[in-house]
């Protein structure tokens, strides 16, 4: 496809005039600049016009699309900040120099034969929250409503405020200087601010739109700021666009956004999760790609999907991954799902959760039913944490992931069993020692699981010396992060005495604990030995599928 474009620099009079309309459609972001960007366009503007009146100063670019069948319709593509902003900055300024046509002509187009009908020059039809209402609002207020804006800041919606900002910074500039400032400020402002307008024109506005969305991704790539998700949802927004189903489309991405809010989740990150999805079906194993350049791959192209098909397959993941959150924390006696969900969430790597996500992607019915024990989903984890804990966190367990999930797109069963598995596998576990304590503990199929859980040792380097004769020298302080004097409680960690460590752990509903609570007041080196040997042993066993 080529590329029908023009670029021409334009003063801010040029861009905000004829009968031109500025339309920011609804996949765009909302409108997000706060005082901090006003006040550095403030600044910017002010030094500018000090300096050198001649040299102007240069706003940026716009990308913009228009189509032949409606010339005064310019959608934008990006700069609609810039836009809004200089909006707003007008409508302040309309205040101060209150005879100039050129302001009234960049806020409003009106009738070419009755002055008293006008549209707004910039308009906003952004779904994700109210931009369009509270931008119309904005503008229609007059000089003798601005205080109410002030009145309450908690009110304010970012239109209002920024609006409010110029308001005052123009009437202290008036007031220190005179009207004829204010004048020469508003010719300075429309003749000699510039934006650089990149306009991709064509015959159909579907084609125009789709051109200008290359641009804008081309210039992004080459450092602009834009999140990988704006990207997306230009381009499925497009395609809904494309098959007439626009509201459709804007009430389902409202309804995705919402539950990633929810789930604390960014929109890139469940997005990641569908790549790996395409890539398991597609059979890739290989390095991971960013996921922009992974979704401009041809195979992979959203512009070349079903609308409706991606958002139902970005829908279900949500899901899924709420299912897992939720399923991390249901804590009844008979939940080994919990148990084995918490174990691989302790891990600390995404990656162990993406073999899960597509997992259930490719086994859907499962977020639907009870879960028993003998789940094949309850096998698969099993295995997924045998291959993650005896691998450690190191480079190569995302491949041997890319691997699983490839497997199990296939509904291939996947099993992992160490065969070089040994006592000394569990010494000197640094950071994994945690997520080893909960895994033991949760093998013993007595304990319930529990949340939120917490980590402790039974003996802390200030109890070492109130600890009995039978602790050679150097024992203590070397066995202090080892799996026997390690602990999953249900009790907040708390800094004691070993004699009141007893009564505090006799507060725990954990059986263990519980009977460690009888002793600890005494704990010699043969409980502490014979603890770590239990230990050791149950989780060789595992790993060697004995469990």
């Amino acid at each position: 496809m080529g590329l029908s474009i023009s670029a021409e620099q334009k003063s801010i009079q040029q861009v905000f005039s004829g009968k031109e309309i500025y339309i920011i459609p609804a996949y765009q972001r909302t409108y997000s600049w706060d005082i901090e960007q006003c006040t550095e366009l403030w600044d910017d503007i002010l030094f500018s016009l000090k300096r050198d009146k001649q040299d102007g100063y240069f706003l940026g670019n716009i990308v913009i699309a228009q189509s032949k069948s409606k010339k005064d319709i310019l959608e934008v593509i990006d700069g609609q900040q810039r836009l809004i902003t200089l909006t707003l900055f007008l409508r302040a300024l309309s205040f101060f120099d209150k005879d100039n046509n050129d302001i009234d002509d960049a806020l409003w187009v009106k009738d070419r034969r009755d002055q008293g009908k006008k549209k707004q020059r910039v308009n906003s039809y952004v779904f994700e929250n109210n931009d369009k209402g509270e931008l119309s609002q904005c503008l229609s207020i007059e000089v003798k409503d601005i205080q109410n804006i002030s009145s309450d800041k908690k009110k304010r919606n970012k239109f209002e405020e920024n609006l409010y900002f110029f308001y005052i910074k123009l009437k202290k500039y008036i007031d220190e200087e005179n009207d004829k400032a204010a004048r020469e400020f508003s010719n300075y402002l429309l003749d000699n601010v510039y934006i650089l307008p990149i306009l991709s024109v064509d015959q159909d506005e579907n084609m125009a739109r789709e051109k200008a969305l290359t641009i804008f991704e081309t210039i992004n790539n080459r450092g602009l700021e834009l999140s990988d998700a704006d990207i997306f949802k230009s381009q499925l927004y497009n395609s809904s666009l494309n098959n007439l189903e626009s509201e459709i489309f804007i009430e389902r991405w409202d309804n995705i956004i919402e539950a990633c809010d929810k789930l604390e989740l960014t929109l890139s990150y469940i997005f990641r999760i569908y790549s790996h999805v395409i890539r398991g079906q597609n059979g890739e194993d290989s390095t991971e790609i960013g996921l922009r350049q992974f979704f401009n791959l041809d195979k992979n192209s959203l512009k070349k999907k079903n609308y409706r098909d991606v958002l139902s397959d970005i829908e279900k993941i949500i899901d899924i991954v709420q299912f897992t959150f939720q399923s991390s924390k249901k804590l009844t006696n008979a939940n080994q799902l919990c148990k084995w969900l918490q174990i691989i969430f302790e891990y600390n790597s995404q990656f162990p959760k993406f073999a899960i996500y597509v997992y259930l992607f490719n086994h859907y019915e499962i977020i639907k039913k009870p879960i028993e024990d003998t789940d094949p989903f309850i096998d698969f984890l099993q295995n997924l944490v045998r291959c993650c804990y005896f691998i450690g966190l190191n480079q190569t367990i995302k491949f041997e992931i890319f691997k699983i999930i490839v497997k199990v797109s296939k509904k291939e069963k996947y099993e992992y069993y160490p065969s070089n598995i040994s006592g000394t596998h569990f010494e000197n576990l640094g950071r994994f020692k945690n997520a080893f304590t909960l895994l033991s503990a949760y093998l013993d199929k007595s304990v319930i699981p529990i949340y939120p859980y917490y980590f402790d040792k039974i003996i802390n380097s200030e109890h070492i010396e109130s600890l009995n004769t039978s602790w050679k020298d150097n024992q203590p302080l070397s066995l202090l992060d080892s799996l026997g004097n390690l602990v999953l409680s249900d009790l907040r960690k708390k800094r004691i005495s070993l004699s009141d460590k007893g009564a505090y752990y006799s507060k725990s509903q954990l059986k263990e604990l519980q009977e460690i609570s009888r002793k600890v007041d005494n704990w010699t080196y043969s409980d502490y030995e014979q603890r770590n040997e239990i230990i050791v042993n149950r989780l060789t066993e595992f790993f060697k599928g004995n469990r």
